[in-house]
């Protein structure tokens, strides 16, 4: 979601990005805000220890829509395959809100594998008003279950001075390439299909 927001602050006369966060998983966020630049304006607060997925659904129920009435967004975005992302999906809906999923289309077609993370992401194709697939494999999945995606398409976002994040639509990859000849970090995504490119990995 991070290159979606700053993609979306470059271009102040059309968008204003307010960043909601749930503060899980606290020491990864604050690597990953820095590392995009990015500040929380709103932060929930819902972890506690050993919560369950009905936990962390009933308070971002109960916490989003005072965020929803201070910032009246014109639409909501969630992104992946979690807990927050249904429940924020589901809170946006009954506030009558227009959401958009970001990595939508992802499917194993098992409702309890990944548990509860497949149910997480197919939930908000139902609740959705626009559909961001990664890969091209997604949005073949969302198109035969008719719904229109967005088509995904190989992009490269700077982040930092020596560092690019390239997106591969089509390999269902995400590739850090840091610029020394023979560094290659490649971050899979779980339960897709893989298929290598080969030219594209500059073997």
């Amino acid at each position: 979601m991070a290159p979606v927001v700053r993609a979306l602050a470059a271009r102040p006369h059309e968008f204003h990005p307010v960043v909601c966060v749930t503060n899980q998983h606290q020491e990864m966020l604050d690597q990953v805000l820095d590392l995009f630049e990015l500040r929380a304006d709103h932060s929930l607060h819902i972890m506690t220890s050993r919560q369950t997925p009905g936990d962390v659904t009933i308070r971002v129920l109960e916490r989003l829509p005072p965020v929803f009435a201070a910032t009246r967004p014109a639409a909501v975005l969630v992104q992946g395959d979690t807990t927050t992302t249904f429940a924020a999906a589901l809170a946006a809906f009954y506030a009558r809100i227009p959401i958009g999923h970001v990595e939508a289309g992802l499917r194993t077609y098992r409702k309890d594998s990944p548990f509860p993370e497949e149910l997480n992401r197919q939930m908000p194709t139902v609740l959705a008003d626009w559909h961001c697939a990664p890969t091209a494999w997604a949005r073949d999945t969302l198109r035969r279950a008719g719904v229109a995606a967005a088509a995904p398409r190989w992009r490269q976002v700077v982040v930092q001075p020596r560092l690019a994040l390239e997106v591969a639509g089509d390999a269902g990859c995400e590739r850090r390439v840091v610029q020394q000849p023979r560094d290659l970090v490649v971050v899979l995504r779980r339960e897709q299909p893989l298929r290598l490119h080969r030219d594209r990995a500059g073997q």
